[in-house]
């Protein structure tokens, strides 16, 4: 893989272990909302992070967690403005428009997220494109404290026109309870089904496999490249 080498132009912590950097933008650089790509300090250690820069900002932006000890986020999280940062040419990912069939005008969009997994999200609804596409756009973003929320709680609570349910896990809060735990239990998606739906999905592991396990029990079908469906999810996870 080739990398565009780039200067790093903005920096902010939101918590001790959740910051957010843009960096500049190569004239060449093209990717689609959802994707993610590959970043490298030393050329050697490399990870996947999704963009949470829209496809047509003027410069790039990701969202990350320092994992304690993490052989590459403990790295990343001491950058600052001034330092250089190498990034993929080649970005991918499964969170796309185009892995979903077909769908009606009315139909809603759910995004459904934990932790970091929000990032590809955010570059979504940064996307005009996205707002053409569905009649009502949900964003179901799961933390684990409220402080966890800081990075884009305002965004999507005033500045995007979506239904916003922030979920807080271990602290007080009106929604408290995890999501599968909340769709099982006809608090969320009571009434949603293939017929009216498209869903995305990116969170851990274990999030993903129970909901995709939720999602073909009530008859949606997991999209790729090669075979469009009614429910996508991605898998690439910075875990270190």
């Amino acid at each position: 893989m080739t990398f565009d080498q780039v200067l790093i132009t903005d920096v902010h912590h939101y918590t001790d272990q959740l910051f957010c950097f843009r960096t500049e933008r190569p004239v060449s650089h093209r990717f689609t909302a959802g994707e993610f790509n590959m970043l490298t300090l030393d050329g050697k250690l490399k990870r996947a992070y999704s963009y949470t820069s829209g496809p047509y900002d003027e410069y790039l932006e990701f969202y990350s967690i320092n994992v304690t000890d993490g052989a590459f986020t403990s790295q990343l999280s001491q950058i600052e403005v001034g330092d250089e940062i190498m990034i993929g040419k080649k970005p991918t990912g499964s969170l796309l428009m185009t892995n979903f069939t077909s769908h009606k005008e009315n139909d809603n969009l759910w995004l459904f997220a934990t932790g970091t997994g929000i990032a590809p999200f955010i570059s979504i609804l940064r996307d005009p494109y996205t707002y053409e596409q569905f009649n009502c756009i949900f964003v179901v973003w799961s933390v684990s404290h409220k402080k966890d929320l800081q990075a884009f709680d305002a965004f999507l609570g005033e500045e995007v026109d979506i239904l916003y349910i922030p979920i807080v896990t271990q602290e007080p809060w009106a929604n408290n309870e995890r999501i599968t735990t909340m769709i099982q239990s006809d608090k969320i998606m009571k009434y949603i089904d293939p017929d009216n739906a498209r869903i995305m999905l990116c969170g851990n592991m274990s999030f993903n496999e129970d909901m995709k396990n939720i999602l073909e029990n009530r008859g949606f079908v997991e999209g790729t490249r090669n075979e469009p469906g009614t429910f996508v999810l991605e898998r690439a996870f910075v875990e270190s």
